[in-house]
C-alpha cells in the first residue's frame, strides 16, 4: 500500500472515530440550539451618555435562540464555538432592536458534564461577544461573561445601560436578565472522572 493511500485511511479512519466519539457522549456533531430570555429595558438618556440612566422605560421580554456546535469533548465538559444568536424586541417609539453576534470576535462556551452521581465538576460558561443593532446605530457587547452551575446560564454581571440614538434622540438600553438553557444532551454523561 502506498504511504499516501495509508495516510489517507488513517485521516478517515480518525475523522469516523471523533464522529462516534461526539454520538456516544449525547452529541451527534450537529448544531445545538439553545433557548434564551431575556428582560430588556429602553428609555430616555436625557444626559446623552454612553453609560446613563433610563428614564420612562419600556420594559420587554422577548426570546431568541443561540446555536452552538462542539469543538473539543474533554472527559468532563465539552468545548463550543457559538455559531449564531439571535434575538429581537420592538420598541414603542424606537422600534426594533436586534442582538446578534459579533463577527469579528469569537464567542465560545464550556459545558460541563454530570458526573454518576449527578454532580457537575465545574461551571458552565459562556464568552459571548454581541452587537446590538438599532435602527439608526449599532453598539457592541463585547465579552459579555454568562455562567452557571445549573443548566440554566445567566449574566455574570449588571450590566449598565448603554446610550444610542434614534432619529436624533437620545435613547439607552439595559439588559437587566439573559438567560440561555443548555440542551440536556450536552450536560449528562456516564463518565466519572472522581
Amino acid at each position: 500500500m502506498k504511504l499516501s493511500t495509508l495516510r489517507a485511511s488513517q485521516i478517515a479512519a480518525a475523522s469516523l472515530l471523533a464522529v462516534l466519539a461526539l454520538t456516544a457522549c449525547g452529541g451527534d456533531g450537529q448544531p445545538f440550539i439553545m433557548d434564551v430570555n431575556s428582560t430588556l429595558f429602553v428609555g430616555n438618556n436625557p444626559g446623552q451618555s454612553p453609560l446613563a440612566l433610563l428614564v420612562d422605560p419600556i420594559q420587554e421580554n422577548p426570546t431568541g435562540s443561540l446555536e452552538a456546535q462542539i469543538n473539543r469533548e474533554f472527559s468532563d465538559h465539552f468545548e463550543l464555538d457559538v455559531l449564531s444568536f439571535n434575538l429581537a424586541a420592538n420598541f414603542a417609539g424606537v422600534g426594533d432592536i436586534q442582538f446578534v453576534l459579533d463577527p469579528n470576535l469569537p464567542s465560545q462556551m464550556s459545558v460541563s458534564k454530570l458526573n454518576s452521581n449527578n454532580q457537575q465538576i465545574m461551571p458552565n460558561v459562556l464568552n459571548l461577544s454581541l452587537i446590538i443593532e438599532t435602527p439608526d446605530q449599532n453598539l457592541t457587547l463585547s465579552n459579555l461573561l454568562l455562567q452557571s452551575n445549573t443548566a440554566l446560564l445567566q449574566l455574570s454581571e449588571n450590566l449598565p445601560p448603554l446610550g444610542f440614538f434614534v432619529n436624533g434622540q437620545p435613547f439607552a438600553i439595559q439588559i437587566a436578565n439573559l438567560n440561555i438553557l443548555i440542551p440536556s444532551d450536552l450536560i449528562v454523561s456516564d463518565f466519572d472522572p472522581q
